[in-house]
């Protein structure tokens, strides 16, 4: 779905421990044609989550503050 990682997303990735030079290479898919019902937030958050690098994703407790979450009734979860 995200493709295979290369040095634009994922600097670095070359120097991994288990990093396998004969990987096949993927090209990544577009989120929202994946998930065409979803709304512009909610596509947002969900690249924000799935960062090939992990220093680059979202932390769970940014992800609770993201605006995909504002129209929630909080109180009731």
């Amino acid at each position: 779905m995200l493709g295979t990682p290369d040095e634009k997303s994922w600097p670095g990735y070359l120097k991994l421990e288990f990093y396998k030079k004969n990987l096949p290479r993927f090209k990544g898919k577009k989120l929202g044609d994946l998930i065409p019902k979803i709304d512009k937030d909610g596509l947002d958050l969900i690249s924000k989550m799935l960062k090939l690098n992990p220093e680059k994703r979202i932390s769970a407790l940014k992800a609770l503050d993201h605006p995909y979450f504002d129209s929630l009734d909080k109180e009731n979860i």
